[in-house]
Parts: C-alpha cells; structure tokens; sequence
C-alpha cells in the first residue's frame, strides 16, 4: 500500500496551513487508490514553501514529491487538486535528500493520520495534540486505538474541537457521571461567558459535579471547559487512579506509555500534556 507522508508547521504557527493540510489527510484513501493505479509508492506532501502560504498562491498551495516516479508527480497534483480543491504543484526537490533538506530547512514535521471518530455520545476520550508543538515529535504506539475527534461544543458559540484521541468505555460509575453530564448541563447556562470562557460559578457548579465521582478539574478547566466538551484531570498520579474509576479500558502504567518517542521507545513521563474529557451532545 502507497504510503502518503504529510508535513507542516505546528497548528498555531499557520491555522490556514493547518487545515489545508488536514484535507488531504482526509482524501488520502482516495488517493492511495490513484498512486495504486500509477505504480507509484510513497510520496511527500507539504506546504508550498518558496513563498509564505496564503489562503491562495494563485494554484500554488501545496507541493508533492513522489520519490523515484517525477514523470508522475504532474499526474499525482492534478488529482491531489480533485480531490482537495487545493492548488498542488510538483515540488523542486529532485532526490529525496533534497526534499528532506527542504523540509527541514523550515522545521516542518510528519503529521499523523487517525481514522475520523464514530461520534458516538456520551463518552470519554483521552488525547494528545500532537499538532500543538510539544507532542509533534511523538508517535501513537497502538495508532489503530486512536481516531480524530471532531466536535462541535457549545451551541451558542459553535466551537469546533479537533484532536487525536483513544476512545475509552466508562465504568458503571464513569456511566453515571456521563449520564449527569447529559441531563444536569444540557443547555448550561446558555452559552455564558465572554468569548467562551466559563466564568467562575460556573467552573464551580461544575467541579461540584465531579467532586461526587472523586474527581476534580482544578487544572483542566483551562482545557476549553464548554457544553459538550467537560475535562478532567488526569495531570498528577493520583488523578490519574481516580480517572480510571471511571474508565474501564485498560491503560498503562505510566500512562505515557501509550505513545512512542523518536526512537521507538514508550515515551518518558514528562514528555507530552494528556486531556482527559467527557464529550457530551449539545
């Protein structure tokens, strides 16, 4: 199977890049099956980097470098531009030594691709933003748990939350915090707050709420806490024992251990921030 390498900058250094990029993620099933057809193995996408990216570079948005087959990168663009809408051109890097100077030379790094979510709700979910920065460096080591989450929170403010996470079973307790979740904060307080952040009364109805699980969100609250989207903290070891009173799914010990450094080895304690949250209906 034709592998499709995507890489880019950190999601805060180029929203606009950011998205664009995740469209062909989102296409590359499609477009293995076109490399399948071409006899083509492995390529490179990445941004167009001659010039800084902008919404539209006149057809030039993003290049592609398909190692050992440059009579079809022509071929290969076109149907990236199908299937995206994007405009793709053939990257000037004439070996694959060349396009990994170039890519380095603009410190861009591999984006991983999860599969989408089965937006099933309630539920738990433990993610890693590894489009943030300080997770870029690292690997899912079981990717097949992992799906990218894509939900919307918050009806008043229409917040779209997009990350990669393991989607973990609740525990009959965990189900019983799920459940009033869904049923006390359904419409909660109608969206109050400036720019969407929660004002204190309500960070405290809601650490109230979990208080009763033998939970708390003292530090996760800072994690987007809005109808629909409910963190937890899972930062310190003795929340992680209390979180997993409600998680059923079995987690390692240290939980760090769910993602791979560079090296192929589970990752060190500190090396990556964790959101643990319930997702909820808005």
């Amino acid at each position: 199977m034709p592998e499709i390498r995507v890489w880019g900058r950190w999601k805060r250094q180029d929203w606009n890049e950011y998205w664009r990029l995740g469209r062909v993620l989102e296409a590359s099933a499609e477009l293995e099956g076109v490399l399948a057809d071409l006899g083509v193995g492995d390529i490179d996408v990445c941004p167009w980097l001659d010039h800084p990216p902008r919404v539209s570079n006149f057809g030039r948005e993003i290049e592609v470098f398909a190692c050992g087959a440059p009579q079809a990168q022509a071929t290969i663009c076109e149907a990236l531009t199908g299937l995206t809408h994007l405009g793709a051109i053939p990257s000037p890097a004439s070996t694959e030594t060349e396009f990994r100077e170039r890519i380095a030379k603009h410190l861009l790094y591999q984006r991983q691709n999860f599969p989408p979510w089965d937006q099933k709700l309630p539920r738990f979910i433990l993610s890693v933003d590894f489009d943030q920065g300080n997770g870029s460096r690292l690997k899912a080591a079981h990717p097949q748990e992992w799906r990218m989450v894509d939900h919307y929170v918050d009806g008043m403010h229409n917040d779209r939350r997009y990350v990669a996470a393991m989607m973990l079973e609740p525990t009959a307790k965990g189900q019983a915090l799920l459940d009033e979740l869904v049923t006390r904060f359904d419409y909660w307080r109608d969206g109050v707050g400036t720019h969407g952040r929660p004002p204190l009364d309500v960070i405290l109805e809601y650490q109230s709420a979990l208080s009763r699980y033998g939970v708390d969100c003292n530090t996760s609250f800072h994690d987007g806490l809005a109808e629909g989207w409910y963190p937890i903290d899972i930062e310190q070891d003795r929340d992680i024992e209390r979180a997993r009173e409600l998680i059923a799914t079995p987690l390692p010990d240290p939980l760090q251990h769910v993602l791979l450094d560079e090296e192929g080895k589970p990752a060190g304690r500190y090396a990556t921030y964790f959101y643990f949250a319930a997702l909820t209906d808005n």
